[in-house]
């Protein structure tokens, strides 16, 4: 089971982002399941063919894409690394980690599979944004606008942070149905 941040906790999440005045940061992981925890089991593969290997068996070591493992074990690395850097899972929601400082929250990371988003103050930006950006190599990084699980999610100039689903619902195929149905 790899956990994702439920809607409703993203959704409080960035109202307190809006009145902590936090930056925003979006950021895709990189090939994830390679980066996860390394596999309790024996998993062989057939090498491609750009290999030359025709008659050899690859052992694989880490999760990939389409194994059952596969998301658990990034998530359990991800885990981890949050947890070293003093972050701690949010009671009822184990994908959405806070940071606190000095007693005072200063930031948080919601997961979504291999898809984070990162808010907090420049200190949580500086300190944590930027080890978990030494520790994990993330094919893009986007601050204050960018699009996430779908919703484009901006941090406008008062503070104030938007969000809008414009580029989803232009891609929705529209349906016709006769008048008898």
């Amino acid at each position: 089971d790899s956990p994702t941040a439920n809607k409703d906790t993203l959704k409080l999440g960035l109202a307190i982002a809006a009145n902590e005045g936090f930056n925003l940061l979006s950021g895709d992981i990189k090939s994830a399941f390679l980066q996860g925890q390394t596999l309790q089991r024996l998993v062989y593969v057939i090498p491609p063919p750009e290999a030359n290997e025709k008659d050899n068996l690859w052992l694989l070591e880490k999760g990939a894409y389409g194994l059952i493992d596969g998301s658990r074990l990034f998530f359990l690395e991800l885990k981890k690394t949050l947890e070293n850097l003093g972050m701690k899972p949010l009671s009822g929601d184990s994908a959405f980690f806070t940071c606190h400082m000095d007693g005072k929250l200063v930031g948080f990371v919601c997961i979504h599979v291999d898809d984070l988003l990162l808010c907090g103050n420049d200190e949580f930006e500086r300190i944590i944004a930027g080890k978990l950006m030494k520790y994990f190599k993330f094919s893009k990084l986007e601050k204050r606008k960018f699009t996430y699980l779908g919703c484009e999610i901006e941090k406008l100039a008062s503070g104030d942070i938007s969000l809008n689903q414009n580029e989803y619902i232009k891609k929705i195929q529209g349906y016709c149905t006769s008048q008898k149905q």
